[in-house]
């Protein structure tokens, strides 16, 4: 037989917002896309903007952000989008309790 990978999927989630998890390659704490979003308009950028910072191309910047719930990407993809926000001053907060996950500035920002 031929040396290739082997490429483990699990599919977990409610049945309308399933979580597509590829073994090996997934972020513990995935951010979702309205996080993606969020974090976007904090910091004023367009899809572009994001993609020049992270070096994850447009359209894929596009179509994760059109899907809702947690980034439907493989996890080296979802955290140079989170490490392009991270350098840039930004927190993820995640979901606690009642309360719901987030995005924020890591430190107070001076007008």
């Amino acid at each position: 037989m031929g040396g290739g990978r082997t490429l483990t999927l699990a599919i977990a989630g409610e049945f309308n917002n399933p979580v597509i998890k590829f073994g090996g390659g997934v972020a513990k704490d995935r951010i979702t896309s309205e996080q993606l979003r969020a974090a976007r308009a904090l910091l004023r950028w367009e899809q572009r903007d994001l993609a020049r910072e992270s070096g994850v191309s447009h359209p894929t910047i596009a179509r994760l952000e059109l899907q809702l719930g947690p980034l439907a990407a493989w996890a080296r993809t979802a955290d140079k989008l989170q490490a392009a926000f991270e350098a840039a001053g930004v927190e993820f907060v995640p979901e606690e309790g009642e309360k719901g996950e987030g995005v924020r500035f890591r430190e107070r920002r001076r007008l």
